[in-house]
Formats: C-alpha cells, sequence, structure tokens
C-alpha cells in the first residue's frame, strides 16, 4: 500500500518528506563509514588482498564483469529515470541541477567505497548476504567514536533499509510513468501503478522449481541498468550535437566504454544461459533494441551533419 501511495500522491506530500528524513540517515552512515576508512587502518585487520587476479574463481573475467555490478556508485541508468522522474519535480531552480545530481552521484560512490571496505573487513560473505555485511561494517566502524557495535550495526541495517525503501517507492512511480508514456498516456496513475505493483507481485510469489521469478531474471539488472546508462549517455550526446551544435566527446567516449561492456556482458549472459530462457530472452531483447537505438541515434546524427 505505501509504494502504491507513493506512486500516484504529488511527490511533495509523500516521497519528499520522506527522502528528507531518510537523508540523515545516510548522512550518519556516510559519517561513521568515512570515519573508519580513514582512521579504522590500525584498529581492524583487512582480510582481503588489495588484488586477486584480472579472473574470479568461477573463470569469469574482470571486465565487463566489475563495470555491471558496480552499479549505483559509479554510473547508473536507474538513476537517470530518477533524474527525469522525481528529482527534477524537487529543483527550486533549474541551475540546481547540477551540485544536486553530480553531488549526490559522487555522495553515492563514497558509500559504495565504504561498502567495499565494510566487505574488506569481513574477508567474506556473511550469514545474511551483502546487507549483514554491510552493517557489521559500519558497526565495527562505529565503535571507533565510542558506539557500542551492535547499535552501530542496528543503525547501519536502518539506514541500508531506508535506501532499499526509497529505491522501491521511486522505482513504482518511475514504472507508472513509463506505462503511462508507452500507452499514449491512455491509463490513469491509478492504473498504471497498479499494474506495476502487480508485476512486482508476480515476480516475487511466481516460482520456477523452486527459485522465484525475480531471482531468476535478477543476473541481468546489472547489465541492464548500465545498458540504460549508456542509452541516456547517447542520447545525451546526440542532443548535444544536434541542438547545441557542440562537440560531445565528453559525453560519446564514456558512453561508447559502457555500451561496449554492456553488449559484451549482455553476449556472455545469453552463451552462459542457453538454457535458461527467460534470461537469455530477456537478454536477445535487450540487445535487439539497443541495435535499433543505436540506429536512431545515427540517423539523427547523419541528419545533424547534412543540416
Amino acid at each position: 500500500m505505501y509504494i502504491f501511495a507513493a506512486s500516484v500522491l504529488p511527490v511533495w506530500l509523500l516521497l519528499q518528506p520522506r527522502d528528507y528524513l531518510a537523508s540523515y540517515m545516510l548522512y550518519f552512515s556516510v559519517f561513521i563509514g568515512g570515519v573508519g576508512m580513514i582512521f579504522g587502518g590500525a584498529s581492524y585487520e583487512v582480510k582481503l588482498p588489495a588484488f586477486k587476479g584480472f579472473v574470479t574463481a568461477s573463470g569469469d573475467w574482470l571486465w565487463p564483469l566489475l563495470f555491471i555490478t558496480v552499479a549505483c556508485g559509479a554510473i547508473s541508468g536507474f538513476h537517470s529515470l530518477v533524474a527525469s522522474g522525481t528529482t527534477s519535480k524537487q529543483l527550486k531552480r533549474e541551475t540546481d541541477a547540477v551540485p544536486v545530481g553530480y553531488g549526490a552521484m559522487l555522495l553515492e560512490g563514497v558509500v559504495g567505497v565504504i561498502a567495499l571496505g565494510t566487505i574488506m573487513m569481513s574477508g567474506e560473505m556473511l550469514q545474511g548476504g551483502p546487507t549483514v555485511v554491510y552493517g557489521n561494517g559500519l558497526g565495527q566502524f562505529a565503535s571507533l567514536l565510542g558506539i557500542s557495535p551492535r547499535v552501530g550495526t542496528a543503525l547501519g541495517l536502518l539506514a541500508l533499509n531506508s535506501f532499499i525503501l526509497t529505491s522501491l517507492d521511486t522505482a513504482t512511480r518511475l514504472a507508472r510513468y513509463q506505462l503511462q508514456e508507452f500507452t499514449g498516456m491512455s491509463l490513469n496513475k491509478y492504473l498504471a501503478t497498479a499494474i506495476s505493483v502487480g508485476v512486482a507481485l508476480a515476480l516475487i510469489f511466481v516460482k520456477t522449481g523452486k527459485v522465484a521469478a525475480w531471482q531468476m531474471i535478477w543476473p541481468v539488472f546489472g547489465a541492464t541498468n548500465q545498458l540504460v546508462a549508456a542509452i541516456a549517455l547517447l542520447a545525451m550526446g546526440v542532443w548535444v550535437i544536434r541542438s547545441l551544435k557542440k562537440s560531445a566527446g565528453f559525453i560519446m567516449y564514456p558512453m561508447a566504454f559502457m555500451l561496449v561492456t554492456t553488449i559484451v556482458a549482455l553476449v556472455q549472459m545469453i552463451a552462459a544461459n542457453l538454457n535458461n530462457y527467460i534470461v537469455s530472452g530477456i537478454s536477445t531483447v535487450l540487445l535487439v533494441l539497443t541495435v535499433l537505438l543505436l540506429k536512431e541515434a545515427y540517423a539523427a546524427l547523419k541528419a545533424a551533419k547534412a543540416e
């Protein structure tokens, strides 16, 4: 019910106040994590080596695996959707977009580094998964400030769960926007939200054997997220060239790197999941859509050159 309400109510009524309150948890966890990363070296043992090679134990290469694993703390297609769907509605003036958007990604990069620090201390995946690793690490960092590790762990888990909550309601709202746009606004916000929530529930409760649907498609998330980022950069690059009549190398070069990286990752995923028709099918559809968008972008740039 919460994410349904967050999707249909005005941003200022629920999303913005909730984000405001959650930001304090973010700042608190970043402060504790920052203290731990800077001053914790003398107090805690680093249980993982800085470099273990270019190939994982399972045979996966560092490229493209690394670049589709580290997502929100580096480059994220989901964040480009958030920027257009919710962030833009909370800015006082357009010029605030640069410090808010760029500053937010820098701060999230810091959170990503802190998360890596918690993994370095644990040395292994603890029971409960990455969430427990992160909370346990922040609990140890908090002890440097005289805070009980148990209290620090609880606060770290609370902060992490507040991040997850913001993703749920924002994702539902963005799904509603996209459904409405895709159907030419023939769906009202209530029906579009109901469909979005219904699909999410189906992914949770529908199972193939003993595996839930969301667990089956989760491996595609990393490549999909970064692919959306590459496409967002492509769209911005075409706009800069066509509308502003300026060079867009600073956009197109990282776009090319992320595009090649995600396409290679999707091809590898298809090859590794030939018997999994859901994963290989989704990956194939994404590749086809990417090729179509590249063709459209090329046509637009060709037309701009002819003008």
